[in-house]
Formats: structure tokens, C-alpha cells, sequence
């Protein structure tokens, strides 16, 4: 069995396929990841990845910032170094599995 598909659960986060897919966006490292390229990237509705980085955010994988400028301004997410490790982990992958943004 791909060590994708096994469920892992770390610091109570769920590898559930919707998790996997948004943190491999993640961990593109891009430096503009909203909501929407993450949707995008990932393949999941836009709704249920609020739901997933609201979760991440909690649990302090991520951190996000608001761009600057009048309404409508978009957030853009960022793995936490401390998300870099528990995602690697979550996942079963290791850094270099990973293929890092510009």
C-alpha cells in the first residue's frame, strides 16, 4: 500500500485525502498560496480547505497574512517550520520527496 494512503494522525490532524492534498500544496513552498491556488492545487473545494487550514492554523502548522490593498484582499498561507516537520511526518514523505517552490 502507498504510504500516501495510509490514515496517520498527528498532533490531532487527520491525513484524511482532502488534508493530504492541501498540505502537498503547502509544501510547494510557493509564496502565493490563497485559499484559491490552494483549492486549485489541490483539487479540493474551496470550502473544505477552509475548513482544513483553519485547523492547521490552530494547531500553529501554518501561519497566513492578509495582502495589502482596498477589499477584496486575499490571505496567503505558509507552512510554520514546526508545520514543515509534523507535514513531512504526516505524510511519510521526506524533504527531498518533496519538490520545493520558487
Amino acid at each position: 500500500m502507498n504510504r500516501l494512503f495510509r490514515r496517520r494522525h498527528i498532533d490531532g490532524v487527520t491525513a484524511h485525502r482532502h488534508m493530504r492534498r492541501v498540505l502537498l500544496a503547502l509544501l510547494t513552498d510557493a509564496g502565493n498560496l490563497s485559499l484559491g491556488t490552494i483549492s486549485a492545487a489541490a483539487h479540493v473545494s474551496a470550502p473544505r480547505v477552509v475548513v482544513d487550514l483553519a485547523q492547521l492554523e490552530t494547531k500553529h502548522w501554518i501561519t497566513s497574512e492578509w495582502a495589502p490593498g482596498p477589499p477584496p484582499r486575499r490571505r496567503f498561507y505558509r507552512l510554520t517550520p514546526y508545520g514543515w516537520g509534523r507535514a513531512y511526518e504526516l505524510l511519510g514523505l521526506t524533504p527531498s520527496e518533496v519538490r520545493r517552490g520558487a
